[in-house]
Order: C-alpha cells, then sequence, then structure tokens
C-alpha cells in the first residue's frame, strides 16, 4: 500500500479518536452542569446531585466514568465557590468617615451578608444580655420540635411562677389578659410567638423544660448549639435570659456573639419563621381547648415609625441594664441587611436609629 494511503487512513482514525474525546468531554461538561446549577449572578449553588455522586462513591457504587465526573464536579466546585466569596459585596467606609459611638457598655454593627464589622464597641466584652439570651432559646427549639403547630405543651407550677414579664401581664403591674394557668396546656408555636414578641418569660422557660425536662438541661443545649456557631464570649444559664441571683456575672454573651447568633439564623432556612413573627404588632391566642384566652404585644416601638426594621428584640434585667437587637435594610436596597446589638444603654431605641443612620450614610455596597 502506497505510503499516502497510510496517511489517509491515520488521519481518519485520528479524526474519529479525536471525535470520541470530544463527545465524552462535552457529554460530562452536561452532566455537571446539571450538578451544578448557577444562576446568572453566581451566587447560588445547588449540589444535590453532587451529594448524590458522594455518598454513591462512598457505597462503591460508582464505576470510572462516574469518577471522572465526580472529580470535574468538585474541581468546578472550588471555582463556583471561590466565584461566590468574589461575588458578595464587601461594604466600604467612607475615608474621611471617623467612628462613632453610641451610650452603651458594649454595641456593633455587622452587614449581614459579608459578616463585615461595621461599627465595634467594646463587641467582644462579656456582659449579661437579658432576654436577648431568646434569640438563642429559638433557634433551639426550632432545632428541636418539628411542627409547632401541632406540639402541645403543658404549664407546671414553675412556669406560672416566672417572675417579671409574662404571657398576659407584660410587667408586674400591668395584665392585658389571662395568664397561663397551671395544667393548661398550649400550642408550641403560641409560645415561641409570645416570647420573642412580648419577652415574655414563661413562655420561655415552659419551651425549654418541655424539651429537656429542666431550664438547666435546656441551658446545657444552649451552650451546645452556641459552641456550634462558634460563639466565644459566650454562657447561658436558663432559656429566659433571668439573673441567676444565685451565681451573679455567670450568664453572659457579646454583642459580636448574639450579631452572630442573628447571621447564623439568617443564613439559614430553618430559621425563616422568625423574621416572620418579629413582625407581628400584637395577637391572641387560646388555649388547646379554647377555654383561656392570652394576649401578647410586641416591645419594639419603632416597628410602626421605622419602616426599614426586619425585627427586634429587646432585653431588661438589673443586672445587665436595657438590651435590643435589631435588623434593619437598607433604606433604598432591601437586599442589604445590617444587625445592630446594644448592650446596657438606657437610651437603645434612640441610639440604635443613629448607629443606622450613620452606617447607611458613611457605608456603600458597590
Amino acid at each position: 500500500m502506497k505510503l499516502t494511503a497510510w496517511v489517509n487512513i491515520g488521519s481518519i482514525i485520528v479524526f474519529i479518536l479525536s471525535f470520541t474525546t470530544w463527545s465524552f468531554l462535552v457529554t460530562d461538561y452536561l452532566k455537571i452542569n446539571n450538578i451544578y446549577n448557577v444562576d446568572v449572578m453566581g451566587v447560588r449553588v445547588e449540589s444535590e446531585n453532587n451529594d448524590r455522586l458522594v455518598q454513591n462513591n462512598q457505597k462503591g457504587g460508582t464505576n470510572n466514568k462516574n469518577n471522572s465526573i465526580l472529580e470535574q464536579a468538585l474541581i468546578l466546585n472550588d471555582e463556583v465557590e471561590a466565584s461566590i466569596r468574589k461575588k458578595i459585596i464587601i461594604p466600604k467606609k467612607s475615608a474621611e468617615v471617623g467612628t462613632t459611638y453610641v451610650r452603651a457598655t458594649s454595641a456593633v454593627a455587622v452587614d449581614i451578608e459579608s459578616e463585615t464589622i461595621l461599627h465595634n464597641q467594646n463587641a467582644d466584652k462579656k456582659i449579661p444580655i437579658a432576654s436577648l439570651t431568646k434569640l438563642m432559646t429559638a433557634l433551639v427549639v426550632l432545632d428541636h420540635i418539628k411542627n409547632l403547630d401541632k406540639e402541645i405543651v403543658v404549664i407546671d407550677k414553675e412556669v406560672c411562677n416566672t417572675p417579671t414579664s409574662i404571657i398576659g401581664c407584660p410587667s408586674s403591674t400591668y395584665c392585658i389578659s389571662d395568664t397561663l394557668k397551671v395544667g393548661e396546656k398550649v400550642w408550641a408555636s403560641d409560645l415561641l410567638k409570645a416570647m420573642l414578641v412580648n419577652s415574655t418569660n414563661d413562655a420561655a422557660v415552659a419551651l425549654g423544660k418541655h424539651i429537656a425536662g429542666s431550664q438547666k438541661d435546656f441551658a446545657k443545649l444552649m451552650n451546645k448549639k452556641a459552641k456550634e456557631i462558634g460563639l466565644k464570649n459566650t454562657h447561658f444559664c436558663n432559656p429566659s435570659g433571668l439573673d441567676d441571683d444565685n451565681n451573679p456575672n455567670t450568664c453572659y454573651s457579646s454583642a459580636r456573639d448574639v450579631a452572630q447568633i442573628i447571621v447564623y439564623s439568617m443564613k439559614n432556612d430553618k430559621y425563616k419563621q422568625l423574621w416572620d413573627i418579629f413582625q407581628i404588632k400584637e395577637q391572641w391566642f387560646n388555649s388547646v381547648d379554647g377555654t383561656v384566652k392570652h394576649k401578647y404585644a410586641s416591645t419594639n416601638i419603632l416597628l410602626d415609625s421605622m419602616s426599614n426594621c426586619i425585627g427586634a428584640k429587646t432585653g431588661f434585667t438589673y443586672e445587665a441594664g436595657k438590651t435590643l437587637m435589631m435588623i434593619a435594610s437598607h433604606p433604598e436596597n432591601k437586599d442589604i441587611k445590617v444587625v445592630s446589638v446594644i448592650l446596657n444603654d438606657p437610651y437603645r431605641f434612640n441610639d440604635v436609629q443613629k448607629l443606622f443612620d450613620w452606617v447607611f450614610e458613611n457605608y456603600t455596597w458597590k
């Protein structure tokens, strides 16, 4: 056979091999694109199929081809994650702007998306936080109760003896409805709302005891959750945040840690319902059998007047003073959210407004 014929045959073989290889790569690419569905802005990744591939691989159920796809997918995952990190907007402070202060022992403001500290005023100082404790209580409750609307909590004597702000009586001298009764059955969802909206201590105790059997054991779950989140300066003693008179200065957190609880919860869909609860102004609810009627009302005095307020939690004890956590969106961009935490500040609502104004006036998100 002539040399030219062999050359032609070789060219054909090379072409076939090249086409086969190209087809294989395209097929793998399409499969990888099914594994990773990245939206136009590159800020969201769906990885359920990838998780399934990992599980199959661990069971020895994948062939070499799937292994190849998985390896490429994992490489792509790293690239996508890096891209996502680049897409997160880091707020920048105007160069000519200095610092600001509020009349608090400690305070912090944090951009929720990037977790950038926008204001730091003794943010890591260990200090009692009063009813801001109930933010962690809420997370633990949602971790342990799958359906709050169908979970019945039985009220006992310890719950009814809980002091200060309780369901039906926002203060020891002011009542707006019936209080909880020994033996009464209440839906867990109503207790959670009363605890967050009206900062009722009896609701927190009832939920804590229902889940763990005692306030002390529930506090162990809270501290375990704090460790999971990565809190550095926090120790909880009970689900309500009331001072432990027998052990002063043993129940504490920090402004930064409280803000971290909020950042964690807002980035986890499991806790999404909390932010709808914080928008409640007032509400009535009945015992399970309908014989007792209760009312609770929001302690957030800015709920009506501050249109960009997403949610707030107040607190007060003699040891902690007045505390406040508030989340607000940017006046011109609702996707930008900032959490501010103010601890031991008698002017907490005035100061939190000033702090938000300062942040949104002096930082840019571009």
